[in-house]
């Protein structure tokens, strides 16, 4: 029964999210006078990544051209082929379309991956997307990971850190995002797609590393049902939709050319997400529904005539239904020492915690630890000093001290919490050391590395 209202449900959330986008899209007719986005020269782009165009057609790359036609993973070994390329258009109004595929080899596995995204950017007053995407590719269990994948690729070639652990998703996907007033923003998603559990293909990466079993550990999924050896169903389809509505008071958005735009607000964003997933089971398939709600709020204070800056972030919420979840539906919770690597599709029109920096990153949890189809609450605090502490001699050579505080809560699972204190190093590089405890008792000490490239 609950099924049958989840599917009606969803139904109706995409009939309207669908009516909205398009009726938003249609009027999207007016002619921009704004600055046109400079190119970027060639060497940059081909090293580094960066955007080349001619009138009004352009080329982007997201990273090296080298890491744009080689990466690789211990499931699939080292892939060969094309991805992190986008070819757009820009029109008239300044809205425009682009077109990323993805083509690769997976050499020790001996097939094919591939797919494509097709987007249309909105003109920019509208402030908002609508996209169709798919194909086959090996994922992250958690869709929203610290490292990028260029970031996952690189560290476990050269020192076998594959703690992201994959599966193989075979999906088709439509997206969209709107700016419904001034300070509302909603976002939305329905997808199916088929799902494959993974075992590594290859040993060692390029420097004789070894990686770990593809196996996540979980507190609350046995290991052996994650095991492809014994897994008791090793490909299952999945059909799953969500929205997300952002409330961000006193935004402000600003074009910046003809490709760019960004928002500002200096009072807190408050954000709603809800997202659902079902199965129409035959007779030897699991029979799976789950609904999750999360609710989360970020703001970061900045005393006029302070050299303080204080930055929280808090979130807490559930699963009202859940039969079967698969790990890749659970809450996940940013866990590591290390981060590397920033993702620009990940900033994008809803408001995405990947912005924030390492602000929600754990330092003594690992990959999928706490992740949950429970109930979880976690808040998150950064207090830049601003002149104590070591601030007051670093300050001018571009440097500064913070202190973080993070926890999470999960059920059936003791509250674990951490702080930490580290040196921002010009923005681009920190160092840190953070102690942690589970219900009050020792956990463990942590060094932490994090770098913006």
């Amino acid at each position: 029964m609950k099924e049958r209202y989840l599917f009606k449900y969803m139904r109706r959330t995409l009939f309207l999210f669908v009516s909205f986008v398009m009726g938003m899209t249609l009027q999207a007719q007016q002619v921009l006078r704004v600055p046109r986005k400079e190119q970027d020269k060639w060497l940059k782009t081909l090293t580094e990544g960066g955007m080349r165009r001619w009138d009004n057609d352009f080329l982007k790359l997201d990273g090296s051209v080298v890491g744009c036609l080689i990466s690789m993973n211990y499931v699939d070994g080292y892939k060969w082929g094309i991805q992190g390329i986008t070819l757009g258009h820009i029109y008239r109004d300044c809205s425009r379309v682009e077109i990323r595929p993805r083509v690769m080899w997976a050499q020790d596995r001996h097939v094919w991956l591939g797919g494509g995204t097709l987007r249309y950017h909105i003109t920019p007053s509208r402030y908002g997307y609508v996209e169709l995407n798919g194909g086959k590719w090996t994922e992250d269990f958690d869709r929203n990971p610290v490292l990028t994948e260029a970031a996952s690729s690189l560290i476990s070639s050269l020192f076998g850190w594959n703690r992201v652990k994959l599966y193989e998703r075979i999906n088709a996907e439509f997206m969209g995002s709107i700016a419904m007033t001034g300070v509302s923003q909603f976002s939305g998603y329905f997808n199916w797609e088929q799902r494959a559990l993974m075992e590594n293909h290859r040993v060692h990466g390029l420097t004789k590393a070894k990686g770990d079993s593809n196996i996540p550990k979980n507190y609350i999924v046995e290991p052996h049902l994650l095991n492809l050896q014994t897994a008791p169903q090793q490909r299952w389809n999945l059909w799953t939709a969500g929205f997300q509505i952002d409330y961000v008071p006193g935004r402000k958005i600003h074009v910046l050319n003809d490709m760019d735009v960004e928002t500002s607000s200096n009072l807190p964003t408050f954000s709603l997400r809800v997202d659902g997933g079902w199965n129409h089971p035959d007779a030897d398939e699991v029979n799976r529904g789950f609904l999750s709600i999360d609710l989360s709020a970020t703001y970061t204070f900045l005393p006029e005539g302070s050299p303080h800056v204080l930055k929280t972030y808090a979130s807490l919420g559930g699963f009202p239904v859940h039969k079967d979840v698969d790990l890749m539906d659970f809450r996940h919770f940013d866990a590591g020492t290390f981060s590397w690597g920033e993702n620009n599709e990940r900033t994008g029109y809803a408001f995405n915690s990947r912005t924030l920096g390492d602000l929600l990153q754990f330092a003594l949890l690992k990959n999928y630890e706490l992740s949950t189809d429970c109930c979880w609450l976690e808040a998150h605090a950064e207090w830049n000093l601003g002149g104590q502490g070591l601030s007051q001699w670093i300050e001018k050579y571009g440097m500064h001290d913070y202190m973080q505080a993070h926890l999470v809560k999960v059920d059936g699972a003791p509250l674990h919490s951490e702080l930490g204190y580290g040196i921002d190093m010009i923005k681009k590089l920190r160092l840190g050391i953070a102690v942690g405890l589970d219900d009050g008792k020792w956990d463990g000490v942590a060094f932490t590395f994090n770098a913006k490239l």
